[in-house]
């Protein structure tokens, strides 16, 4: 089954970068989407079902753990996985808060990052995702 994955992070660079290593992960992809923050990504997540959304922590307008609290009061976007993309040695493992207790977060990815780094993290995340809809 083809995935529909979104792309939240401020730099289209990142952006770039990361949809690259996408097509070449293997991972068979229906379409990559991509935001430049949370409320563009809140506002494509109400358009289209996605499979799966990798988001940087800091960004402006609303940033990755805002959207991810976000996701976690809805009853569709709560399953959808999550991946954090960040070069924050200090990144939050989990989204942090009270409203976090649906956050389906399921790596974390350190920038910088290879293709390789991105394959190995899908991979071990769509498992788990199979696993979890079985």
């Amino acid at each position: 089954m083809s995935q529909h994955v979104l792309l939240v992070d401020d730099s289209a660079t990142t952006r770039a970068f990361l949809k690259r290593a996408l097509a070449l992960s293997g991972l068979p992809i229906a379409a990559v989407h991509e935001a430049a923050h949370g409320q563009e990504a809140m506002a494509l997540l109400a358009k289209q079902p996605m499979d799966l959304v990798f988001t940087d922590l800091h960004m402006p307008v609303m940033d990755g753990q805002a959207l991810m609290r976000n996701m976690a009061q809805s009853p569709e976007l709560c399953k959808i996985p999550v991946i954090i993309v960040s070069a924050d040695p200090n990144a939050p493992a989990a989204p942090s808060g009270p409203d976090c207790d649906g956050c389906n977060l399921r790596g974390q990815l350190r920038k910088p990052f290879t293709p390789e780094n991105v394959r190995d993290l899908l991979n071990a995340t769509l498992e788990v995702s199979h696993a979890d809809n079985t």
